[in-house]
């Protein structure tokens, strides 16, 4: 009878060890979440938006490294996604399993989770000789490597408002775009890791919601959207690359869709890059787009 209850009372002890040991390991795995800009030697810009699941690791980022066509000297970017798996010593490697601006297989991310506290961890990457399929300027890379240091980039959320013109605009313009078409105020939440039906994503992305009312503006509806009624596994509502995120966002009364990109300034998280994007029917049923650029303000 002893004998059976301390039997039973090892059971229990080792069942409790075990639900501490993979509590403390989701913990540990958690702190890759979030968006990370990579930088260092032979990088011009590697930036991601990781989601944990148990010790699953799936990002999306945009890339740009230099690299060598030929004996020339070239820079590379694009949008990628990467999936791996963490280690039981935290070690983790990512790779891109699917073909997109790169063939599969091409980038090797080696890294190890950040300390308790920490928002920066270091690690590698290869990237064998590939041909890419950007344009207008397809070409090949010759296979390189280095090393970085992640760095943790803050989330993306907030109310942004501004206006939208049809001419697009660069950093160096003023914040106000001189080519007012409508007024726009936005705001997005990033979420956590979703599943999606997007190809090539690997069937999880990092959701995002918001909201967002346009006036003022002949070629779009005017009126309150929302991207909550579009949930991401139906859709791209998303953020990527660290800095970058994308709105499918749908009318509260007529369900007219729109999608926003945006991406916000390196040099001043207060601000963000818009580009809107509207399609509708003429007439004669056929396919229009209407887009808008501008720059938004967090409030």
């Amino acid at each position: 009878m002893h004998a059976c209850k301390f039997s039973l009372l090892l059971v229990l002890f080792s069942c409790l060890c075990l639900f501490g040991y993979a509590q403390n390991n989701s913990q540990a795995y958690s702190a890759l979440n979030g968006n990370w800009h990579l930088g260092g030697t032979g990088i011009k810009s590697i930036d991601f938006s990781f989601g944990v699941d148990g010790n699953k690791v799936y990002g999306e980022g945009y890339l740009g490294f230099s690299c060598m066509r030929g004996t020339q000297p070239a820079n590379f970017r694009g949008d990628i996604f990467v999936e791996g798996s963490i280690a039981e010593d935290n070690s983790f490697v990512l790779t891109n399993p699917y073909s997109n601006v790169v063939p599969a297989k091409v980038l090797t991310i080696h890294g190890k989770l950040p300390s308790p506290g920490s928002d920066q961890w270091l690690g590698s990457f290869e990237h064998s000789a590939f041909i890419a399929s950007t344009k207008p300027d397809p070409g090949g890379c010759q296979a390189g490597s280095g090393d970085f240091t992640a760095a943790r980039l803050p989330e993306i959320r907030g109310a942004y408002t501004g206006t939208f013109g049809l001419k697009q605009t660069t950093y160096s313009q003023s914040v106000e775009n001189p080519d007012v078409e409508g007024y726009v105020s936005l705001e997005i939440m990033q979420g956590g890791l979703a599943a999606t039906r997007i190809p090539g994503e690997g069937g999880h992305v990092i959701a995002a919601n918001g909201r967002a009312t346009l006036t003022g503006s002949s070629k779009f509806p005017s009126g309150a959207y929302t991207a909550e009624a579009i949930s991401a596994f139906e859709a791209n509502s998303r953020v990527y690359g660290g800095n970058n995120f994308v709105l499918m966002l749908m009318h509260q009364n007529d369900g007219t869709e729109f999608m926003v990109y945006g991406e916000v300034d390196k040099t001043d998280e207060n601000r963000i890059r818009v580009r809107i994007v509207y399609v509708s029917k003429d007439k004669d049923g056929k396919l229009q787009a209407a887009i808008g650029y501008g720059w938004l303000t967090r409030q």
